[in-house]
C-alpha cells in the first residue's frame, strides 16, 4: 500500500481507517497467558502499537492523538493461573489520530471480536482515502484499490509479502540490506503508545512528544 501510495496512484492521502479484531476470551482461545492483561506487561494499546507503526509508515508523523478505551471483560480465565484474575488494563481502544501533514485516520482494537480469517488467523483491514482513489486491504497480501474516475473496487496488487521485522534484522546483518524501520521508528511507536494511554487516562487530546 505504501509503495502504491508513492507512486501516486490515490494521489495526496487524507484518511486512514484501520480495524483489528481478535479474541482472546478463554472459550475461544484457552492458549492465551496472564500477562497479557497485566499493565506492566501487556494490555492491548501495548500489544496492538503497530497501528501506530502503520500510520506513520502511510501518512507521516502524528501531530496529536485521542483515545477511548474500555476493558469489556472485567474477570477472566487464563491457564497459568488458579480461577478468575481482575482485568484493569484495557481489551479494546479507539483512535483518534491527527497527523502534521493534516491526514486523519481513525483506528480501533479489540480483543473480544470473535471470528476469523478463512485461514484461521485475524489481520488487520486497512482502508486509505486520498485525492485520486481507495485502497483497502485484503488479508494479508492483497490489496483492492480504485484510481481515477468513479469505479468499483478492483484488485490491484498481490502476493509480494511484507518482510517481517526478524527477516529484515536478520538481512541487515548478514547482507547488510537496509531495514524498513530503524531503531527512532520503534522509539516513536513507544512514545505514541505512552501518549495513547495519557489520553484515555486524562481522557482528552495529546501530542506526543519526540526527544531530538
Amino acid at each position: 500500500m505504501k509503495s502504491i501510495i508513492d507512486g501516486g496512484e490515490i494521489g495526496t492521502p487524507f484518511h486512514m481507517n484501520i480495524w483489528w479484531g481478535q479474541t482472546h476470551q478463554f472459550d475461544a482461545k484457552p492458549t492465551t497467558t496472564s500477562w497479557r492483561f497485566k499493565w506492566e506487561y501487556g494490555g492491548i494499546i501495548y500489544a496492538i502499537n503497530h497501528v501506530f507503526d502503520m500510520v506513520r509508515f502511510a501518512l507521516g508523523e502524528v501531530s496529536r492523538i485521542c483515545t477511548l478505551a474500555a476493558t469489556s471483560e472485567k474477570r477472566r480465565r487464563f491457564p497459568d493461573i488458579e480461577g478468575e484474575m481482575d482485568i484493569d488494563v484495557p481489551d479494546s481502544a479507539g483512535y483518534l489520530v491527527e497527523c502534521e501533514n493534516g491526514a486523519t485516520a481513525v483506528i480501533h482494537v479489540s480483543w473480544v471480536s470473535r471470528g476469523t480469517d478463512a485461514n484461521g488467523r485475524t489481520y488487520p483491514r486497512i482502508e486509505i482515502a486520498g485525492q485520486k482513489g481507495r485502497l483497502e486491504s485484503s488479508g494479508l497480501d492483497e490489496i483492492r484499490g480504485v484510481t481515477g474516475p468513479q469505479g468499483p473496487i478492483e484488485v490491484i496488487a498481490g502476493g509480494d509479502r511484507y518482510p517481517q521485522p526478524y527477516e529484515q534484522f536478520r538481512d541487515a546483518v548478514l547482507h547488510g540490506k537496509p531495514a524498513l524501520q530503524t531503531f527512532e521508528d520503534g522509539y516513536k511507536a513507544a512514545v505514541l503508545t505512552d501518549a495513547a494511554i495519557q489520553s484515555a487516562r486524562e481522557e482528552r487530546w495529546v501530542r506526543p512528544v519526540f526527544e531530538a
